[in-house]
């Protein structure tokens, strides 16, 4: 499949000051669970909206 056929969605975060501390703690899990920062984003988005 081409890539332009692909249906693709983006969403762009950005952590200011006061959300640095959540940011930080995201990133320590991601790599505790050998994971690249968005794909375990996706994945705790997916398991809350799935609660």
């Amino acid at each position: 499949m081409h890539i332009a056929l692909r249906e693709i969605r983006r969403l762009d975060i950005i952590w200011d000051e006061n959300e640095a501390q959540t940011y930080e703690r995201l990133k320590r899990e991601a790599q505790a669970n050998r994971l690249p920062l968005p794909d375990y984003v996706k994945k705790v988005l997916e398991k809350h909206l799935n609660e």
